[in-house]
């Protein structure tokens, strides 16, 4: 079985919707579905796949930062293991 990603980033938070966003549902109850839906959904996958997860949660320049150190740190693996 392939794995079909290196990493998982999960934003690990929940933001307020605008009331007035007519994409997206602003109950609360209903937001707490989705995010435990997607976190149990990204749970499954990596144990399938074996793929590490990255939660994050903090400031856009916090969640940034957490991102590219874990790039940074696979880039450098895969170079290791091309060599």
């Amino acid at each position: 079985m392939t794995r079909p990603y290196d990493l998982i980033v999960f934003v690990d938070e929940m933001f307020p919707i605008d009331e007035n966003d007519e994409k997206r549902c602003p109950s609360e109850k209903y937001q707490w579905w989705i995010y435990h839906f997607l976190k149990g959904e990204v749970s499954v996958t990596s144990a399938l796949y074996r793929i590490p997860v990255l939660d994050i949660a903090g400031s856009t320049e916090k969640r940034v930062e957490l991102i590219m150190k874990k790039l940074a740190s696979l880039d450098a693996r895969k170079q290791v293991q091309c060599q």
